[in-house]
């Protein structure tokens, strides 16, 4: 079972039926079979390339959409695209080259910068603001990320 939609296009130029009745004996046959089935794999991992990319970006447009909710976690994010966690952030890791609750992080941080440099928001705002449950949590993933604590990177 696959969740790979199947092109028409690909079927006519495939056409196994014809392939496999044209065969004149069992070695033929074997052939053809063997043709018609490594077209169908090369076929599906190509569609599966584009489906986990299109994913992908869903995701990032997900993520970027909804940062600031601080229930937002793979889970959560494999719910709401029907996938298993496990398989969304290795298939997220393999795609960008970052895990998924990286990126998360990374996006609240840079919204966090800009906010801090935009505004006189204080740091427990600016926290709950890009999806921190408080200002502990955004004070050490800052440092983390930036290697500096907000309220330092306020005052630079």
């Amino acid at each position: 079972e696959t969740k790979i939609n199947w092109d028409q296009d690909f079927w006519e130029q495939l056409n196994p039926v014809e392939k496999l009745l044209n065969c004149k004996n069992i070695a033929q046959l074997k052939e053809q079979m063997a043709y018609v089935f490594g077209c169908m794999n090369e076929y599906v991992t190509k569609q599966s390339a584009k489906q986990n990319a299109d994913l992908v970006n869903k995701v990032k447009k997900f993520v970027g959409d909804h940062y600031y909710d601080v229930n937002l976690n793979v889970s959560y994010i494999a719910d709401s695209f029907e996938v298993n966690p496990s398989y969304l952030s290795t298939l997220f890791k393999k795609d960008t080259g970052v895990g998924l609750l990286d990126y998360i992080h990374k996006l609240r941080i840079e919204n966090a910068k800009k906010l801090l440099d935009q505004s006189s928001m204080n740091i427990k705002d600016v926290a709950e603001r890009v999806g921190y449950y408080n200002s502990v949590a955004f004070i050490r993933a800052f440092k983390r990320y930036e290697g500096i604590t907000p309220g330092k990177y306020k005052t630079i």
